[in-house]
């Protein structure tokens, strides 16, 4: 529903460039020395699904320390996080509402990219990097090289998108804006009972604990 009420609007809009309407692109970073086993979540292109879905089974972590002194590559609840490199160059998310995490950072494997005024809705930026036609030419930029398919920071501002009036846009979030907070609730609720599962099946095999005691 979502998506259909986002291209009713945007193929009404008027040629632009996807960095007339963003604030913020940036990516991050991991230390030199690798990932760490424990600590803040560091999301690369391995992670990320779509909004809404996100592997945790491969989790990787950077220093409490290490993510303070991160002047980029933060991620907040709003953000779009598109992957930038590799195969699956142009797969996006967003968090959302602690979706994927209360507390996270990016890798340099993928854009954090936030909207500016004249497209005031973060689900707008997310869908529109969602929309077909878009993520091809974004992957037809990344493939165009010898090495490995990658995009820049250019490469990503001067994709060519359409551009709905603003009112139209700030209108679209109004309207979408409980069902993704919905969707960010749902996975988020999910995660919990799947690590509710993971905890209590090794007692309830071993017999440590009861059935009963288990739904009590």
């Amino acid at each position: 529903m979502a998506q259909e009420l986002f291209e009713q609007i945007y193929y009404e809009g008027s040629s632009a460039q996807l960095g007339d309407i963003i604030s913020t692109l940036e990516s991050g970073s991991r230390p030199k020395g690798g990932a760490e086993v424990d600590g803040i979540p560091s999301i690369g292109a391995e992670n990320i699904e779509r909004f809404g879905q996100y592997d945790y089974t491969k989790e990787k972590f950077i220093s409490l320390e290490y993510f303070k002194k991160l002047n980029r590559g933060v991620v907040h609840s709003g953000d779009v996080l598109l992957y930038k490199d590799g195969a699956y160059t142009g797969k996006v998310s967003m968090a959302l509402d602690e979706f994927p995490h209360a507390q996270c950072a990016i890798n340099e494997h993928i854009f954090i990219l936030r909207p500016n005024e004249l497209a005031p809705s973060p689900f707008f930026l997310y869908f529109l990097l969602l929309n077909d036609k878009n993520k091809q030419a974004l992957f037809s930029r990344a493939s165009s090289k010898a090495a490995q398919p990658g995009l820049n920071q250019t490469e990503v501002k001067t994709l060519q998108i359409l551009l709905p009036q603003t009112e139209k846009i700030a209108e679209l979030d109004n309207t979408i804006s409980p069902i993704m907070h919905q969707i960010a609730k749902n996975a988020n609720e999910n995660r919990k009972l799947s690590t509710l599962r993971e905890t209590l099946l090794p007692k309830l095999l071993s017999g440590e604990i009861s059935v009963n005691q288990a739904t009590k």
